[in-house]
């Protein structure tokens, strides 16, 4: 909301029409060990940053997402929660040219 970034998911989910196919996506984003499922992910709906909070951590056993390489994602904040940059993506991005 702050950002003016849209959200995977959030808590005001109730009016979301795919909210299932959401957090099934936000699951695998946090459980899966594989770049290219995490990155598949962040392309199909367009994820910019990656923020693991406190309460995610805890919830997926997780300190850093199993996948995470300094080559594809830049923490850009670290404190209790913290937020990876996006860096690498499986689709070409359309420059709209």
């Amino acid at each position: 909301y702050y950002g003016k970034r849209a959200t995977l998911i959030d808590d005001q989910f109730t009016l979301i029409p795919d909210v299932e196919r959401r957090f099934s996506a936000l699951d695998s984003l946090f459980q899966t060990a594989f770049q290219t499922q995490a990155l598949s992910i962040t392309d199909e709906y367009g994820i910019n940053y990656i923020v693991l909070t406190p309460q995610a951590k805890a919830k997926y056993g997780i300190e850093k997402p199993r996948y995470y390489s300094s080559d594809c994602f830049k923490r850009v904040y670290k404190n209790e929660t913290v937020i990876y940059k996006v860096e690498c993506y499986l689709k070409p991005i359309d420059h709209g040219g």
